[in-house]
């Protein structure tokens, strides 16, 4: 797992981070994040899950991170991704409560973003 600190004090080097945003809303944290890398020397792939339950919401997230997938190839980093118009707990409760049975709880992601409620 990557500490935030890690990342913006680039004490550690990292190539490739893997980020989970469970509740994107039109993706604020994901910019933020974003232009957080962008000023890092080494070059990074970054793969982004982003969900969203409004529907509306998720043509807005697609829309910023094709934006910060523009703006980080400048900067010769990588940006992929995957949105997803659902609810993260009930599309991967199966595979959680799986994982926990078999305590196979090796993180599927670096780094989760979230807005605290």
């Amino acid at each position: 797992m990557i500490s935030f600190k890690n990342l913006i004090s680039r004490e550690k080097e990292i190539n490739e981070i893997k980020v989970l945003e469970p509740a994107a809303g039109t993706g604020t944290l994901i910019a933020a994040l974003c232009e957080k890398i962008k000023l890092r020397n080494e070059k990074i792939k970054l793969v982004f899950h982003a969900y969203e339950i409004e529907k509306i919401l998720c043509s807005y997230l697609h829309n910023v991170l094709v934006e910060c997938r523009r703006e980080l190839k400048k900067f010769g980093h990588k940006l992929y991704f995957n949105t997803f118009n659902s609810d993260f707990i009930l599309k991967n409760s199966r595979k959680i409560a799986s994982n926990s049975k078999n305590n196979n709880l090796s993180p599927l992601y670096d780094l989760v973003i979230s807005n605290p409620i």
